[in-house]
């Protein structure tokens, strides 16, 4: 420690003024009252924004909790049947006309002249 250091520890401690005291303990105690209603202040800026997110949650749970579980999910959907062979050649035309729509479109757009642009 520096001398100074040293001269500031062997001073006696003073007590402050009673009243100032008292203010600061007050002060203290209301502060802490305040504190206990911590959760309503942080409510506070918008108190119906946090009730209505509330019950959006309570009924997403509610929700959740009313349908059916595991197998009797899978169950109560209906089948898949297999597509036929009249629908797979169906969905490969469509699917070829698209390709050849999609080609044409390339052609044309990479063929442009830019020069009119």
């Amino acid at each position: 420690m520096s001398d100074l250091e040293n001269q500031l520890a062997a001073l006696p401690l003073a007590k402050p003024p009673e009243a100032l005291r008292t203010r600061i303990l007050a002060h203290a105690a209301e502060q802490s009252r305040k504190a206990r209603r911590g959760f309503l202040a942080w409510l506070w800026p918008h108190p119906v924004a946090w009730a209505a997110v509330a019950a959006l949650w309570i009924v997403i749970a509610a929700l959740n909790f009313s349908g059916p579980r595991g197998d009797a999910l899978l169950a109560s959907n209906h089948p898949v049947k297999p597509p036929t062979a009249e629908e797979l050649a169906q969905s490969a035309n469509r699917f070829r006309e698209r390709r050849v729509l999609l080609a044409r479109w390339q052609q044309e757009y990479f063929n442009l002249d830019r020069s009119r642009l």
